[in-house]
């Protein structure tokens, strides 16, 4: 609705500039009001993080960056070592930007004509700040206590009536990861480029940008929410302006609707849990930098490549393990001589563990994981048709199943602890 405002009267648009001015100079009541209303935004966003099992350590505030020193120090260093240019006259008159690229096409403005400061300066000062390159701190404030009994620490921006001051001792990094999406490859280029012009080489090769594709609708999902396209596409970008997207709480409000149906035996917490595993696989098992087209059918999936599919088999697991008085040592472990393929597959998979979780954390993709875990999944289902375990044949053999299932359940549960998924033993 705003959009189209905007779009009808020119004159709402250089509004919303004066405004966007009064809330970056701050000490007024437009930026008081945004805020309140930030502040509002901020604690349904944490309790729907809260949803997902999504915590976090510090929530640091834009109007901080600026408040505090941060950028306007940042600002000074770059004019005093002459990284930027203030061109008076052209397209970027009166403006301060970076050099860059081949062209002038590719120059990047940090500061706008009327004094405003861009994203990009911001996040070149917070980046700095990352690093321990600046000699000044934020302030911070416990804002309250989160869903996983943690407290949550704020700049003064996310202060709220029972706030109380805090202290932060935070180590210097060695690599900084941002995770933003692959369409602001550009800016995270700029803020590299100038922290090697500052002499910041190593912090300009450890700053990472883990680039995510950008999550699109598919056809039946548009025409889910109502909406019906007129071209013919495979899928659809969501759009803020045109008020084309998928609510987070909808759809985890759908998905435990039809896992309470499926298993109406279930308690509440579990069917929060198994709802919880479907959405974080399946935003979790595309490839980071590919797009990710939603689909509701897909997403409320619970069985084939799925987080509910490693809840019931981590489970299974538990369930054959519950039956056992006292498990086995894994410290003598003697494999029969006539292993069949299945145990082969299943045993060849626990045995790449360790590089798979290394492989992952390398090349930052979680989506690795989530392969890998149904990979196990599945050769342990295959396992336990052909492999009786509590009715072996022998002792020996017995032994050696159980520790099987032993160890298919210990990194079936590491990696979905690892993926933010609480792993169910009974369902």
């Amino acid at each position: 609705k705003i959009q189209k405002f905007y779009e009808a009267d020119e004159k709402l648009v250089e509004r919303k500039k004066e405004v966007l001015k009064l809330i970056e100079e701050g000490n007024n009541e437009t930026s008081q009001k945004a805020s309140e209303i930030a502040n509002k935004v901020i604690n349904r966003h944490l309790k729907t993080f809260s949803r997902l099992n999504v915590a976090y350590d510090l929530l640091v505030w834009e109007r901080d960056i600026i408040d505090v020193g941060l950028w306007p120090s940042v600002f000074e260093k770059l004019k005093t070592e002459k990284l930027i240019e203030n061109p008076t006259y052209g397209d970027y008159k009166d403006t301060w930007l970076v050099r860059f690229g081949f062209d002038t096409r590719d120059d990047k403005i940090l500061v706008k004509s009327d004094g405003t400061a861009t994203y990009t300066a911001k996040d070149l000062a917070y980046e700095m700040w990352k690093f321990s390159l600046l000699d000044i701190d934020f302030p911070y404030f416990t804002r309250g206590t989160q869903y996983n009994k943690q407290p949550l620490t704020t700049t003064k921006g996310g202060i709220q009536e029972k706030s109380e001051d805090t202290t932060r001792n935070i180590p210097k990094p060695v690599k900084v990861f941002t995770l933003i999406d692959e369409r602001q490859e550009y800016p995270r280029q700029v803020i590299k480029y100038t922290l090697e012009q500052l002499g910041y080489k190593d912090e300009a090769k450890n700053s990472i940008h883990v680039g995510y594709g950008v999550v699109r609708l598919s056809r039946n999902a548009l025409e889910d929410l109502g909406i019906t396209p007129k071209e013919k596409k495979e899928s659809y970008a969501m759009s803020g302006r045109s008020g084309i997207g998928v609510k987070i709480d909808d759809l985890m409000d759908k998905t435990e609707e039809k896992i309470a149906e499926i298993n109406p035996e279930l308690s509440e917490e579990d069917v929060k849990t198994l709802s919880n595993a479907t959405i974080r696989y399946y935003m979790l098992r595309n490839r980071i930098n590919k797009e990710a087209i939603f689909d509701f059918a897909e997403a409320l999936k619970t069985d084939g490549n799925t987080g509910v599919y490693l809840e019931y088999a981590y489970a299974r697991c538990c369930n054959i393990l519950n039956k056992i008085n006292a498990l086995p040592s894994f410290d003598d472990i003697t494999p029969p001589q006539d292993l069949d393929q299945t145990n082969k597959n299943l045993i060849s998979l626990l045995e790449n563990y360790p590089s798979q979780i290394e492989k992952s954390s390398q090349v930052c993709d979680p989506s690795l994981l989530t392969d890998y875990a149904f990979s196990i999944a599945s050769a342990f289902a295959k396992f336990y048709e052909t492999n009786p375990v509590l009715k072996a044949q022998s002792i020996e053999l017995k032994i050696f199943r159980i520790q099987m299932v032993a160890a298919t359940k210990e990194v079936l549960g590491n990696i979905l602890n690892l993926l933010g998924i609480s792993p169910l033993t009974k369902i």
